[in-house]
């Protein structure tokens, strides 16, 4: 994956198009700019399953090719994560998820700085907008999002996982091409978001409400619920009361059903995937060994479904046009211009 690909060729026919491998060296692609001496800072926002499997990509090489790297999250590891995370060869229950990658990466020869804490409490405590460099994000809640926009970086890879499909999309604020927020801004207010989060768990609307209040946990009727409605496998039920209903939302996204005529219920077993992790953990590295080496990023997203034939096209979604996402603010995109106006997009 030493290139952007594109489906685009305007000498090309519909039928020639669909006799051609789409992933093929683009004619349109715009060139990459190098970050720091061809060492580019990283910032991995969540360091979950996505962002374990991708540290552990950037340790695969015969020397690092990043420069500084600064993790976030909040979380620690718990009892289901071994299960769910590729990258952990040991059980690592309560240790801190940025704690881990940043021992790993420090053991590599590449300088680490943890911050235990949300994306949105690490962008006040810099001391200036702006990451210059690039934004790996994989947040699984729609404040996550946000939060991400919010950064401001130079250049943002946000990943996102469903069961056994993932995406991974690059972003420049302000280019009119979508950013990391603007496929959610269509959910409009809390209460269409709830409506989303009962959906994936199977929990009521109303309770899911009083979850997305702040310091709200599930308990034991919670998961029992998503249980029987088929979301979760019962024997990580459990682990999950005295936990926030976003980890319920991820652990739903993490299981896949599959159909069988001896299951039980809605006729599905319910397995976790977590190579799909790990192949996104990899495409981001290599998004990022792209950088490194000059080439351009993916232009601009690629949707891949393990669970079937691949889609096999990038795809370039425009920026929402309702005027209420982050980056259609008139401020943010002023402080785009002034922090990286020197420099092309990468």
């Amino acid at each position: 994956m030493g290139t952007a690909y594109s489906d685009r060729d305007p000498g090309k026919g519909p039928d020639d198009q669909h006799r051609r491998c789409p992933y093929r060296v683009g004619d349109n692609v715009e060139p990459a700019t190098p970050l720091s001496a061809n060492r580019p800072a990283v910032a991995l926002a969540g360091v979950g399953s996505v962002g374990t499997s991708t540290v552990a990509a950037l340790l695969s090489g015969n020397e690092p090719f990043v420069g500084e790297v600064d993790l976030v999250d909040p979380e620690v590891f718990d009892d289901r994560n071994p299960y769910r995370y590729p990258a952990l060869l040991t059980d690592l229950t309560g240790s801190e998820k940025v704690g881990w990658a940043a021992q790993a990466l420090r053991a590599a020869g590449i300088n680490a700085h943890p911050f235990r804490g949300t994306v949105g409490s690490w962008v006040a405590s810099r001391p200036a907008p702006g990451f210059d460099g690039l934004l790996v994000a994989s947040p699984d809640t729609l404040a996550g999002r946000r939060d991400v926009t919010d950064v401001l970086a130079r250049t943002t890879l946000s990943i996102g996982v469903a069961g056994l499909s993932f995406h991974v999309a690059r972003h420049h604020l302000g280019d009119e091409l979508a950013c990391p927020y603007c496929e959610y801004v269509p959910l409009g207010p809390p209460t269409t978001q709830a409506d989303v989060y009962a959906a994936q768990t199977g929990l009521e609307v109303a309770r899911v409400l009083r979850l997305m209040q702040a310091d709200a946990v599930l308990t034991a009727e919670d998961v029992a619920v998503a249980q029987a409605a088929g979301r979760i496998l019962p024997e990580t039920a459990i682990a999950l009361v005295g936990h926030r209903l976003e980890d319920l939302v991820a652990r739903a996204y993490a299981e896949v059903g599959i159909g069988s005529p001896a299951a039980s219920g809605d006729g599905q077993v319910y397995l976790a995937a977590p190579y799909v992790s790990a192949l996104a953990g990899v495409l981001a590295a290599t998004e990022i060994y792209k950088i490194s080496l000059g080439l351009a990023g993916v232009d601009r997203r690629v949707d891949l479904d393990l669970a079937g034939i691949p889609q096999g096209y990038v795809r370039r979604p425009p920026a929402d046009a309702t005027g209420r996402c982050l980056c259609a603010s008139p401020f943010r995109r002023r402080f785009m211009r002034q922090l990286y106006s020197s420099d092309g997009p990468t």
